[in-house]
This record gives structure tokens, sequence and C-alpha cells, in this order.
């Protein structure tokens, strides 16, 4: 897929087996993109109130309804280091039927939820997001020259506050 420039996060889908999601680095709106194991792509998804400064990642887990699969995208980074806090947007994993083809227009996901996060020690810049599948702990890993950070934010979570992340290793 063409308007896949600079691909910076990759997961299996959880609800379509053999389906990957990915997106761009920063530099692209807050889409996401969708292609099989053939590299076919699959569909073009807009993340519905979401903004995209610098998106770094993206993971699947666990959400608020049961039993159902979320998107985790990571708009994490921070080059300069000079966010307040950045921003992990949670929404329901799009349904792709198998017969659907690539639309050549974005459609529009199920509005995002705003994680907003900070650390407690500064800005940081970081590159890595993970969810815990059961929990649905978020894990932000930073990047530095001699060593790299890991913060967590435990689930249940409230996504309308700004949440303080906490440092749980160093790398």
């Amino acid at each position: 897929d063409r308007k896949i420039r600079e691909s910076s996060g990759l997961v299996a889908s959880r609800r379509t087996p053999g389906l990957l999601w990915t997106h761009n680095d920063s530099g692209d709106g807050p889409f996401v993109y969708a292609f099989d194991r053939a590299g076919r792509s699959r569909g073009t998804f807009r993340v519905e109130g979401a903004n995209a400064i610098d998106w770094e990642d993206i993971a699947a887990g666990p959400g608020p309804a049961r039993g159902e699969s979320y998107l985790y995208a990571a708009d994490i980074g921070d080059n300069g280091r000079e966010r307040e806090f950045v921003v992990v947007y949670r929404f329901p994993e799009p349904e792709i039927p198998a017969e659907q083809s690539n639309g050549k227009d974005a459609r529009p996901t199920q509005p995002a939820e705003a994680i907003r996060l900070k650390y407690p020690d500064g800005a940081h810049n970081a590159e890595a997001l993970a969810v815990h599948p059961t929990t649905g702990d978020i894990y932000v890993v930073t990047k530095a020259n001699a060593e790299a950070g890991v913060y967590k934010l435990p689930a249940p979570f409230d996504p309308k506050a700004l949440n303080t992340l906490t440092k749980v290793a160093t790398l």
C-alpha cells in the first residue's frame, strides 16, 4: 500500500486471523492500515477523535467492553522532549469481512478514547508500546543514549484524567 510511507508500528489482529495493522510515523494523519500476510491492503481507517503528532507504535489488547479487541495507537514520540503529556488512543478494532476489498477512501473507526499520559520524571521520547493481553496494563518504553525506561499505567485507568506513569524498569 503506497500510503504506508514509514511503517512505525505493527500488530497482529486479534479479531481477524491473518490480518495485520500498521500506521505511519510522523507526518501522516490519524490513520491505521490493515493488510494481510501477503501484503495486500485490506483497508484504511481514520481513527475518529484522534490526532497524530508522532505515532510510534500500535498494540492490541482488552478494553472496557469485555471480550472485545481494542487497538492502541501510541502518539508517544517526542524527539525534543518538550511534550507535557503523550497520548495513547484506544478504540475497538475494526471488523474487516473476508470479502472486503481495499477501498480508496478511509473509513472511520468507532470514536477513540484519548488516554493522556505523563512521566513522573519529565518528558521523554518513546518508541515502543505494549498492552498486557489480559489486564490491559499499558507499558511505554522510552529511548535514550545509554538506557531506556519502562513505564507502566495499570488498568483500570481513567481515560478522562491525566494519568501519571510509574517507572518499573531501566534497560
